[in-house]
């Protein structure tokens, strides 16, 4: 008997609902979330969940989203795509169907950009927390989208900053790289890395790639070991990781090993154990960060989840921040409004940092971080600059 009633992402509150068909003018402000949460990266799924969910529970606690002078309280809608390309399209259509006014999500490239394209016809406001593949706001023929956005940075960004690190701060001449051939943004990732490393004055000695799940790498390894690389490059997602590191040390690999943002997981360190020690890691955050909003954040988190929130977290919790400031902007429950408010932000302070948007971009300009493992332990050792997406 009550049709407009639905759980609140804050607390499980009951409140009336948007309804679609004929329940009266809408009563919160539905964002769906489309996140890996089964599949073969759930931590991230999980991470881009919580982290939504967070983000809303705060707003909720501070009164709602004020639109055209009325608070809202924000509604999640959270949906599994499994990792899955063809289930992130069909949950993103799902979720424009039952009236988002925008969704968060998904993270890795392969399932967000087939959910970006559904939004994009549908004409919905997506923002992908963490996929830096320049095809998720550009368009399979290049054009920019006009209602995909995302936080992090992008693929070129990070090949740049972690080749400057590599020649800059870690003095490398000679670098290899081992990538995931089976991810296109990994791809993307090793490929910026190259050039901007043999655009520094460095060589790239050793460029090797894998498939997931890879158990004998021995190949690979003897190439990089007799390379005379003195920093190996690796983009790969997390749970290939491990057995990745435990393989170049027992293959003789003495290289300074650099990973990419894919290896974001809480867990990652206990799974690999003594072979990720001293491993630097490009992010896009820290939670060791002396920003006072990033603070309150990490202790947000650890108090609802009892851990340590990871990049995925951050950028989800910023990526409903986005949104919530463009609704506020907006003057009205639209999703051609919010978009449109969007575009006119230029300036965004958020938990993972500070963003900037040019004209017509929908690309933060944005810094990031390094990492690295000391002592079993993500240590922050450098501040990477902002710098254009391309």
């Amino acid at each position: 008997m009550r049709k407009c009633l639905t759980i609140l992402a804050a607390g499980a509150l009951l409140v009336g609902s948007l309804c679609v068909g004929g329940c009266g003018a809408p009563t919160t402000v539905k964002i769906g979330v489309i996140a890996e949460l089964t599949g073969s990266i759930p931590e991230v799924g999980d991470s881009c969940r919580d982290g939504a969910r967070l983000a809303a529970g705060d707003i909720n606690d501070a009164g709602g989203i004020t639109v055209g002078g009325k608070d809202y309280p924000v509604e999640l809608v959270v949906r599994d795509c499994g990792n899955s390309p063809q289930e992130a399209a069909k949950m993103a259509s799902s979720l424009i169907d039952e009236g988002v006014v925008a969704i968060v999500g998904p993270d890795a490239t392969s399932t967000a950009v087939p959910a970006a394209d559904t939004a994009e016809n549908a004409g919905v406001v997506l923002v992908t927390p963490w996929s830096t593949s320049p095809g998720i706001t550009l368009d399979a023929s290049g054009k920019p989208r006009k209602y995909v956005w995302r936080a992090c940075v992008t693929a070129p960004y990070e090949g740049r900053q972690v080749a400057a690190f590599a020649t800059a701060k870690l003095g490398s001449k000679a670098a290899a790289v081992l990538y995931d051939s089976t991810a296109e943004v990994l791809k993307i990732q090793a490929q910026d890395f190259r050039k901007s490393f043999e655009r520094a004055g460095g060589r790239v000695v050793a460029y090797q790639s894998f498939k997931p799940g890879t158990k004998d790498m021995s190949p690979q390894m003897s190439k990089i070991a007799a390379s005379g690389a003195d920093v190996l490059f690796v983009p790969a997602y997390y749970n290939d990781v491990p057995t990745t590191l435990k393989q170049a040390r027992a293959g003789g690999v003495t290289a300074q090993v650099i990973g990419s943002n894919a290896w974001s997981s809480p867990d990652i360190i206990d799974s690999a154990a003594f072979s990720i020690e001293g491993s630097c890691v490009f992010n896009m955050y820290s939670p060791q960060s002396p920003a006072e909003v990033t603070q309150a954040f990490v202790a947000s988190y650890l108090t609802r989840y009892k851990s340590t929130p990871d990049d995925v977290a951050a950028l989800a919790y910023d990526s409903v921040g986005l949104i919530k400031k463009g609704l506020e902007g907006a003057g009205k429950l639209d999703r051609q409004a919010l978009d449109d408010s969007m575009l006119q932000m230029r300036a965004f302070k958020g938990v993972t940092g500070d963003m900037s948007f040019t004209a017509d971009s929908r690309d933060p300009v944005r810094g990031a971080v390094m990492l690295q493992v000391q002592n079993g332990q993500f240590v922050m050792v450098a501040a990477l600059p902002a710098g254009t997406p391309k």
